[in-house]
């Protein structure tokens, strides 16, 4: 076999057809559509063909298809098919010597609603008790192959698990208990490490006697939705049970009433100081059950899967953790490293859109700060980034990941170095709490580098011609580079006054030099207002 090869097969409305373009786009595999390739050699839609030629008819135009579709794929590819394709004989033969198989399964009262009208088979008052009679009769065929995954959640996330099953090259340590490889997420084995595996100390602990007790796992709906069931089957195979703890999603789980919902839950666990607390979400829920984790027994073993950019190159690492507090950003929190972080590059796929383009501000900022080679990757793969390539995203995360684990292993308890992971956050933050929630953070700390880039190109800190470098990755990752219309100076002013990194009257602020050199100057409150001003420069306030 030359290359991954995967066929895709399952009822209709189990979204053969896009997974298999997800897929192919991500991984920049060919994909085949064998319905679709009916059509085109017909000049039919397949319900013409059906209507013209009957079944027969189709099956042999189907089979045909399929046997082209093999012959053809010099590479890695990915084939969707008809439902039916595999009742043919010769064409299972053909596929099993080609390739690896996978079962998009799903109940049939689901696959209905999403299959819609027009599907030949589905004619009739009861689609779904149609799919059903349907499923019984090729379960035997779809059960033969090698994978199987519960198709009634979003593509995405199908198309997710769907790689997540395959055999990728071993995870790679990039710092010490930071991992990184396509699927760690779902695997057992990184499961078991981060639950302690491996020894008496630091195992799941035993809730009253004899099998051990559960694993809090802290998380969101959305994302227990997405990912949830992978995690959950990976601490079962170490012979552990999860117990999820759903958060409000973002910044509103990140508060008192967070923290003491994960309490409350280790409380009904058992939980004593050698249980460790899973965290599987963005950089909120991260946030929130680290605070939990150090402060629950004087402390507990951590372990984080991060499951947005944000969280994945920088959230996730360097053991900083808080909850918002009166209206402020994290001022309540500690220092408390995770036993292991696991950095799974597929997780971030499942991202909308706009989540998905936040990310990169903190890629470009690990760039600006200690990656010059990553900072020229975001300014020249922009169009790839924002496609969900992996063979850029892959890369451009874990080295954004190495560079924040870098920091903070140098510094970390942020006495020194570990500020200039402050870059672009100054005004980032107070942008982010003066907009009320029209920014997501990532985009405030786009316009909070631009607009230290800028202050410092004006100061003779940066080369000339930084600034413009960096608004035009920015731009061209699809994220804001100045501050929106409607705020103004004294909205931020007040709020950077309150800033966690003042000292002596002074803010500590980080401010670029060039791409992998970054400077920490202290700025008194003149020096401080005339930086804000600048950012406003040329933008209607209110």
């Amino acid at each position: 076999m030359s290359g991954p090869r995967l066929y895709l097969a399952g009822l209709s409305g189990a979204g053969k057809s896009a997974v298999a373009e997800r897929i192919a786009g991500w991984l920049g595999w060919a994909a085949v559509d064998v319905d679709r390739e009916v059509e085109a050699v017909e000049c039919l839609a397949v319900a013409e063909i059906w209507a013209r030629q009957g079944e027969a008819g189709f099956r042999e135009a189907e089979r045909r298809a399929v046997e082209r579709a093999v012959e053809s794929a010099a590479g890695p590819a990915v084939i969707a098919l008809g439902g039916g394709a595999l009742e043919d004989p010769g064409s299972r033969e053909r596929l099993a010597r080609w390739g690896e198989g996978v079962w998009l399964d799903g109940p049939p009262a689901v696959l209905a609603v999403r299959a819609g009208e027009g599907r030949p088979l589905l004619t009739g008052p009861d689609p779904a008790a149609r799919l059903l009679e349907l499923l019984e009769e090729r379960r035997p065929r779809y059960s033969a192959l090698r994978h199987r995954v519960d198709a009634s959640g979003p593509l995405e996330a199908v198309a997710v698990e769907v790689l997540r099953r395959l055999e990728w090259p071993a995870p790679e340590e990039i710092a010490e208990g930071i991992v990184f490889g396509r699927g760690v997420l779902g695997r057992a084995d990184i499961a078991e490490r981060a639950l302690g595996g491996g020894g008496a100390a630091g195992r799941v602990a035993p809730s009253g006697g004899g099998s051990p007790g559960p694993v809090v796992v802290a998380t969101d709906a959305r994302v227990g939705r997405l990912h949830g069931g992978a995690l959950t089957a990976a601490i079962s195979a170490t012979g552990h049970a999860a117990a999820p703890v759903e958060l409000p999603e973002g910044e509103e789980g990140k508060s008192i009433d967070g923290l003491t919902a994960l309490w409350s839950a280790l409380a009904v666990a058992g939980a004593d100081r050698d249980t460790p607390l899973a965290a599987l979400g963005g950089g909120a829920v991260g946030d929130v059950a680290g605070l939990a984790a150090a402060t629950w027994k004087r402390g507990i073993p951590l372990a984080i899967w991060p499951t947005t950019i944000l969280a994945q190159v920088d959230a996730a690492i360097g053991g900083k953790n808080a909850i918002d507090f009166a209206g402020v950003k994290n001022p309540v929190g500690t220092f408390w490293p995770p036993r292991l972080v696991a950095i799974d590059p597929l997780a971030p796929l499942t991202l909308p859109e706009r989540d998905w383009r936040a990310g990169w501000a903190e890629v470009v900022k690990a760039g600006l700060i200690g990656d010059p080679g990553l900072f020229d990757l975001c300014e020249r793969e922009g169009a790839g980034l924002a496609a969900r390539r992996l063979d850029v995203v892959e890369p451009a995360i874990r080295r954004a990941a190495a560079v924040k684990a870098a920091v903070v292993t140098r510094d970390p308890r942020e006495a020194g170095e570990r500020r200039a992971l402050n870059l672009g956050h100054t005004l980032g933050h107070a942008l982010e709490a003066a907009a009320g929630g029209a920014l997501l953070h990532g985009e405030a700390v786009a316009i909070g580098l631009v607009a230290a880039a800028r202050w410092a190109e004006s100061e003779g800190i940066a080369r000339a011609g930084l600034a413009d470098r960096a608004a035009a990755a920015l731009d061209g990752l699809g994220l804001p580079t100045r501050p929106p219309a409607g705020l103004g100076p004294a909205a931020l002013a007040e709020r950077v006054r309150h800033d966690k990194k003042r000292a002596g009257g002074r803010l500590h602020a980080a401010l670029p030099v060039a791409p992998g050199e970054v400077r920490i100057v202290a700025l008194d409150d003149a020096a401080v207002d005339r930086w804000i001003a600048t950012l406003f420069e040329g933008v209607e306030v209110g």
